[in-house]
């Protein structure tokens, strides 16, 4: 998991990947420079870290 140099959005990059576009603000960037902020063994492990993330971060912006 990475997050977008520009906005910080969170996303998912395969190993080896090299460009990628952000889908928050839109704008395109060399995986290499962006922070890594987890490794996952899978993407089946990833998505589902994604998902609960999100879902907590729902949570606590309606309380």
């Amino acid at each position: 998991m990475i997050s977008c140099p520009f906005c910080g959005g969170l996303q998912l990059a395969r190993g080896g990947q090299r460009r990628k576009s952000c889908p928050y603000c839109g704008k395109r960037f060399k995986v290499s420079e962006a922070r890594v902020r987890k490794r996952f063994e899978d993407s089946r492990s990833a998505s589902n870290y994604i998902r609960r993330i999100k879902e907590e971060l729902r949570r606590a912006d309606s309380k």
